[in-house]
């Protein structure tokens, strides 16, 4: 069973829960401003901030309170290990690559496409921080790969398979919702973090970089686990 958590949320993970309300309620009090806040590959240019806002931006109630808490719990966990310049450099990255991605994958498909379909694509609104939570369901993956969770008390999970099982599950639910276009956040989210994190990041510290880091890494939770445990 994964140990617990400290007994505060890091303020990291506060500034960045509060920046993910204040979006959603700037689209509650303003829908209007949601085509400009989300990932449109159609008005990227020159609105070029939507590549960063696009994976920050939830629009229903339910979305947005379940990612503030899923982002408060796994920030004491991955912090901790990577510094909070890390943390929030890593949030970025897989915001950044999976907006980017998106915006290339649209633009190839309206190349592609039949011609009245093409407007379509590339004004389809991309938005929501589940392809981000895929990305920090990766970092709990790195740092603590065999420790185990128990699910409402009956089954239990190694944190190895929390990517494999969000990703199934979510998109088992976009499916039903048939809310496609969404896929593109979540495996783009899923692949850049293990793409980083895997064989791009770096620690200045240690002039470790990628699965150097690992083992490191796996050292540090330990301490973190025992400290937690014993005070």
């Amino acid at each position: 069973m994964m140990p617990d958590s400290p007994s505060r949320f890091t303020r990291l993970s506060k500034v960045l829960a509060a920046c993910l309300l204040a979006l959603f309620l700037v689209t509650v009090f303003s829908p209007s401003s949601k085509e400009y806040l989300s990932l449109v590959p159609g008005r990227t240019l020159p609105c070029v901030w939507n590549l960063i806002t696009g994976g920050l931006l939830c629009t229903n109630v339910v979305e947005v309170v379940f990612m503030i808490i899923s982002l408060l719990l796994l920030a004491p966990i991955i912090e901790p290990v990577y510094g909070s310049t890390e943390f929030l450099k890593l949030i970025l990255i897989v915001d950044v690559a999976m907006c980017f991605g998106t915006f290339m994958l649209a633009y190839l498909i309206f190349i592609t496409a039949p011609w009245d379909k093409k407007g379509r694509t590339l004004y389809s609104e991309f938005d929501g921080f589940h392809g981000i939570l895929a990305g920090l369901l990766v970092a709990v993956k790195q740092i603590m790969p065999e420790h185990e969770v128990i699910l409402a008390g009956l089954v239990k999970l190694k944190a190895r398979y929390f990517p494999s099982v969000y990703v199934l599950l979510s998109t088992v639910i976009i499916a039903g919702l048939q809310s496609w276009h969404d896929l593109a956040f979540l495996y783009l989210g899923t692949y850049s973090s293990w793409l980083y994190l895997r064989y791009l990041q770096h620690q200045p510290e240690t002039s470790l970089k990628g699965g150097q880091m690992l083992t490191q890494q796996h050292t540090a939770v330990k301490k973190l686990c025992h400290y937690q445990l014993w005070h």
